[in-house]
């Protein structure tokens, strides 16, 4: 099936979405995030923010001296 026509309806029609639905996954996920540093830090002995790619890699590669294997070319 093209998808093309379908994205075009969508685009013409609108797309809804439930704002209460969308606010309480947001605070799931939020919960979720805070877990999975509690869980971290617990393995780390450092505070580690999940959603810093800056702080990931001061652990993983300045403090635990990981080598990096390849690196990404674009």
């Amino acid at each position: 099936m093209p998808v093309v026509p379908i994205i075009s309806k969508m685009e013409m029609n609108g797309i809804g979405f439930d704002n209460n639905e969308l606010m309480e996954c947001r605070k799931w996920i939020a919960i979720r995030l805070a877990e999975l540093e509690r869980q971290a830090h617990k393995v780390c002995h450092i505070p580690v923010k999940l959603s810093s790619p800056v702080e990931i890699r001061r652990y993983l590669f300045d403090t635990l001296k990981l080598s990096v294997v390849c690196s990404r070319n674009s």
